[in-house]
């Protein structure tokens, strides 16, 4: 403590608040209890407030604060009179009293002043004895861990160090947050005369401790910047005086989290007699190696230390082995740029015959970077090692290797060795001509400056052709792939390069060479590079210097086909306003705007659209660009095409197998609406149907309203072009023939219905079987002709059809064919069986013909006819839980029958009656189902169609009031009419094929188009109510008013797109008239510096 402390004497800013503080402060300065006895009262004082009051160490108390300047009067006076208050164990400040005296007085052992270390020491002891005195902890730790002992080892505080370490009481291993005790402290810092106190007193077995991050105390002072040799020397005597050489080699050979040993990290920090203490105890260091497998001598070849070189020799610690990342020691130096060590290994080893060898080989060895010890010198710009090392290879290694040093060089831009190695290979092989250093693939050095674009490198190169004897050749030369120089600067986005080189070429000091010119091995030229690479400022430079636009490479394409091709849009936008030929088709048939809709670019489509590009080109697989655009799933694309005007080129038919609306369909439904949209001209009010309705479509697999009809868009049968074009193709065949089946199973119902009542009364009455016959004959007759009909025309509607699976899942055909089974049956010569199968048929007959309507549009018959049959299908999904339901009911009264507990006579059939209460009441007592006297077949047959009829009248009914009740019979209705839409186009395509069939069959060299719509015109279409449609007015108004905002909408959007169009037609042209401008002042400039030319020589002449 120095005792120097500078008062500020109040002023008028200090008032009676502040007087009190700034008195007590002074009075602990001067160590002045009498005066602090009257500032602090020692009764009725507030204990919080004079806890923290403040003096002028702001954040410490009255106690620390008099420890920390050794006031040992005033620390006696508070811990006598206010221990209470004044904690002598509370951290203030991440401190206890303890922590802020040794902190704050340091004692050395080495003072050159014996009195003032006397002096300062007793004051110090005693303020230390009267805190310990009081009972106060000298092992507390601060939020760091440190205790007093840890800051004396930090601050190499000798005295305090003594004092704790005499307490009874210290813990001399305690260790801090990062598990260091305060041996490691003093190693680390450097406190050489506390660490060897505390070797001295630590117990042997604790100074094989290690922190966190396995660090000895050894190794902290082997880290140290400065050398702290008597700490390790005492460290290692200790080991040697309580361990074996075995544990001893073991602790010398411990490493830290990092994997260094001791050695390697006293070599890094050049002490070298805490090495050759190490060596001399350990020769088993050279088989030990850090994290990254360095040796010993490794490290010294990093921190190219010659004296440790000679201290390594001199132990036999010399390896030319490799590390981890394969560098040996000439690697390593080489990188860190040591020369004199490198020279040094030479001096030594050169003429070694046993390591001869070996360094010859290290000289020659790869790492992992693929680089010798020559060619990492080279990377890493140490020409002082490259010095040395390049004259050590052989001849013909150094002519192999100079291209690739050439190379090394330009990619780590070390233009300073490159001239060396240029100087080098000038005195070397008398030559100025580099074209004879070339690599496999033939590049030269001016390729390599053009790869890793290296600008500076390259106009020294350049300059040095032009200002020497080198042949200007080299700048012509091309490698194995055809590549010149020019090329590849214009590939690797090298703009420097490309515009010095065509300054050179305005310069003309090119002589019969023009770079725009270049091709490659496939023909590609530097306009085609700078398109593939999207390198736009290259682009833009050379078409401004003529670059021809249209040029082809070896697969026809010019460079609008890469640039459309990788999506640049700005490069094609450039090169199409430069009059680059947008419809060139390469050697695949395919244009700009095919490789646009192939890699999904819209921007770029929309644009070549706009410049009037071919819509209808198809390429060798005969697909056109919506082909490709739907093929690769690119819906913006597609719907750009689709809305484009001329959207008709498009659906071109090559074949229907793999025609564009079936994918488009298929892959995106919501797109097909555009088609249909622009299916009807709004101008003209037509209808344009030769899009979807092609003769071509002759199978009906392919046919787009069978696609839509199998898939059930909504959106799309519902359709305004869709239901128009249904209804044009109905009123033909199709009508006609849907009438004739009609009709035809009409006449089938009524004979069999007539037939089985006749056949059930002559059974009922017991007539004879010729007299049954006599009677039965006209309508037996009359029956068996309609029911052959009826099977043929299904057998050949099943087989004509097609899709088996899809008519056996239809219950409509079910019920058909089991009318037909059951009706066949009722023919067998069993007369209890006959009426009973007879019913059967007569019953599922009838009910198959209300399936029959389902493609009537009057009223919305068929409508309604689609919902029915919709109705009983989802009904069938809950007959198993309704029958679980039924089980559950009937085993719970058979339980409680047993009890004499009678809820019905018949408890089946009584069930069955309660369910009847749905729709009313039943005479079931006369029904037949009851097992009194009849017959089981009858029996069960009669059960049937009482089961039926409840199924149907009850629980469909139910469901179809209780569907209008709750709202949701309308959206069954909705989806109900667009089935009964795809039932209408089913029909009508399969018609369709039918009579094709028929047609080709008469007329097979002809095709045939009798049911193609191609064009409708309907002026009043918007405006005329069909007679099944007048009773629904309102919808009818809201239709007409939805179709009038869309095709208004539609109108508008046309309006916008001939607006964009005529906005891209007018940017073009102000482009072009710039063009012009520029062409116009460029040739006003030169013809006047023409005139004046002639009138300064004429001038001159005259003169």
């Amino acid at each position: 403590m120095n005792g120097k402390y500078e008062f500020i004497f109040m002023d008028d800013s200090y008032n009676e608040n502040t007087l009190d503080e700034w008195e007590i402060s002074k009075a602990i300065i001067s160590d002045n209890v009498k005066q602090l006895t009257l500032l602090i009262p020692k009764e009725n004082f507030d204990e919080q407030k004079l806890r923290s009051l403040k003096t002028f160490e702001p954040n410490l108390n009255l106690l620390a604060t008099a420890a920390k300047h050794c006031k040992i009067d005033v620390c006696k006076y508070l811990l006598e009179f206010y221990r209470h208050v004044f904690d002598p164990n509370e951290l203030v400040n991440d401190g206890t009293p303890v922590h802020w005296l040794v902190k704050s007085n340091i004692i050395c052992e080495n003072e050159t002043n014996k009195e003032a270390k006397s002096s300062k020491y007793e004051l110090f002891t005693d303020t230390f004895n009267c805190l310990i005195s009081h009972n106060i902890d000298v092992n507390i730790k601060d939020s760091k861990g440190f205790t007093a002992l840890h800051y004396a080892a930090m601050q190499d505080n000798y005295g305090a160090s003594l004092l704790l370490l005499n307490n009874s009481r210290i813990q001399k291993e305690a260790i801090e947050n990062q598990g260091m005790t305060a041996l490691h402290i003093a190693a680390r810092y450097g406190s050489e005369s506390v660490a060897l106190l505390l070797i001295n007193s630590i117990k042997r077995e604790n100074l094989s401790t290690v922190d966190n991050n396995k660090m000895l105390a050894l190794h902290h002072a082997c880290k140290n910047k400065k050398e702290q040799s008597l700490i390790v020397e005492k460290l290692l005597e200790k080991y040697q005086q309580f361990l074996s050489h075995d544990f001893l080699i073991d602790i010398l050979d411990k490493k830290d989290k990092f994997e260094n040993t001791i050695l390697n990290l006293a070599i890094k920090e050049n002490h070298l007699k805490i090495v050759e203490m190490l060596l001399k105890l350990n020769k088993t260091f050279k088989q030990i190696r850090d994290h990254d497998k360095n040796y010993p001598i490794h490290i010294a070849a990093k921190f190219g230390n010659i004296k440790m070189l000679e201290l390594l020799e001199k132990y036999d610690f010399i390896s030319f082995e490799p590390n981890n990342n394969w560098d040996n020691v000439f690697h390593l130096a080489s990188n860190s740029n040591k020369s004199e060590f490198i020279l040094e290994l030479f001096r030594k080893y050169e003429n070694n015959s046993i390591y001869e060898e070996k360094l010859k080989f290290a000289l020659n060895a790869f790492n992992r970077d693929n680089f010798t010890p020559l060619q990492c010198a080279i990377s890493k710009g140490s020409i002082d090692c490259l010095e040395i090392l390049i004259k050590k290879q052989d001849e013909n290694e150094i002519r192999c290797q100079m291209i690739e040093m050439f190379r090394i060089s330009i990619e780590n831009n070390q233009k300073k060795v490159l001239i060396y190695l240029l100087d080098f290979a000038r005195k070397k092989y008398q030559t100025q001509n580099t074209t004879i250093f070339r690599d496999s693939s033939n590049n030269t050095i001016l390729h390599y400056a053009c790869i890793y674009q290296n600008f500076l490198i390259f106009k020294y190169l350049i300059d040095c052709i032009y200002d020497s004897k080198i042949p200007s050749e080299l700048i012509e030369w091309r490698n194995q792939f055809g590549e010149s120089v020019f090329s590849i600067a214009c590939k690797n986005g090298c703009f420097e390069i490309v515009e010095y080189l065509l300054l050179i070429r305005k310069q003309k000091l090119f002589i019969d060479y023009d770079p725009l010119n270049d091709r490659d091995d496939e023909y590609s030229t530097p306009l085609h590079s700078a398109a593939k690479t999207n390198h736009m400022r290259i682009l833009e430079i050379l078409v401004e210097n003529d670059a021809d636009v249209n040029v082809q490479d070896k697969f026809d394409k010019i460079p609008l086909h890469y640039s459309c091709e990788i999506g640049s849009f700005e490069i094609s936008k450039i090169l199409i306003n430069h009059k680059s030929k947008i419809n060139t088709c390469d050697i695949n048939n395919m244009t700009p705007l095919d490789y646009s809709c192939l890699t999904g670019h819209n921007e770029i489509v929309l644009f070549l659209l706009a410049n009037n590009a071919h819509v209808h080109d198809i390429n060798e697989d005969h697909y056109n660009c919506l082909d490709i655009a739907i093929d690769h799933d690119h819906k913006a694309v597609v719907e750009t095409l689709l809305n484009d005007k001329n959207f008709s080129k498009f659906i071109y038919f090559q074949n229907e197998k793999f025609s564009k609306i079936k994918k488009l369909i298929k892959k995106m439904p919501l797109s097909m609406k555009i088609l249909l949209d622009n299916c009807y001209n709004l101008k003209t009010k037509t209808y344009n149907f030769e899009i979807i309705d092609n003769p071509m479509y002759e199978a009906t697999d392919n046919h787009p309203l069978w696609i839509m009809s199998q898939y059930q868009y909504k959106y799309l049968l519902t359709h305004n072009t869709i239901k128009k074009l249904l209804e044009l193709k109905m009123k033909k065949w199709p009508i006609l023939l849907y009438w004739f089946n009609l009709i035809t199973y009409f006449i089938y119902l009524i004979s069999m219905t007539f037939y089985h009542v006749n056949l059930s009364f002559f059974q009922a009455t017991n007539k004879t079987s010729k007299l049954r016959l006599y009677y039965l004959w006209p309508f037996n007759f009359k029956f068996e002709l309609s029911e052959t009909m009826s099977a043929s025309k299904k057998v050949y509607q099943i087989y004509n059809y097609g899709r088996l699976t899809k008519m056996i899942r239809s219950i409509d055909n079910w019920l058909e064919i089991l009318a037909f089974l059951f009706n066949i049956l009722s023919f067998l010569p069993i007369d209890n069986c006959q009426s009973a199968f007879g019913s059967l048929a007569v019953l599922l007959g009838w009910i198959s013909f209300s399936f029959f309507f389902q493609m009537i549009g009057l009223c919305k018959i068929g409508s309604y006819s689609v919902a029915l049959r919709k109705t009983i299908q989802n009904s069938f999904k809950f007959l198993p839980f309704f029958l679980m339901i039924y089980i559950g009911f009937l085993s719970a009264f058979k339980i409680r029958e047993n009890f004499g507990i009678m809820y019905y006579n018949n408890t089946v059939g009584h069930i069955i009656r309660t369910i009847t209460m749905m729709v009313g009441e039943l005479q079931s007592n006369h029904m037949g189902i009851e097992k009194d006297g009849i017959d089981g077949f009858n029996y069960f047959t009669n059960n049937l169609i009482y089961i039926c009829f409840l199924f149907i009248m009850c629980i469909i009914v139910l469901d179809l009031f209780i569907g209008i009740e709750v709202g949701e019979i309308k959206t069954v209705i909705d989806e109900a009419e667009t089935q009964n839409i795809g039932i209408n186009l089913i029909h009508v395509l399969k018609t369709q094929e039918i009579l094709y069939k028929l047609f080709r069959l008469i007329y097979p060299n002809k095709t045939p188009t009798f049911m193609n719509i191609k064009e409708y015109y309907s002026p009043n279409s918007d405006c005329f109510i069909s007679l099944g449609k007048r009773p629904d007015l309102l919808n009818r108004i809201e239709n007409y008013l939805v179709s009038m905002s869309h095709e208004l909408d539609r109108h508008i959007n046309e309006e916008k797109k001939q607006m964009r169009e005529l906005k891209e037609q007018i940017e073009i042209m102000m482009q072009q008239l710039d063009l012009l401008k520029k062409k116009i002042i460029q040739k006003e400039t030169n013809s006047s510096n023409n005139v004046l030319n002639r009138s300064l020589s004429f001038k001159g002449q005259k003169s």
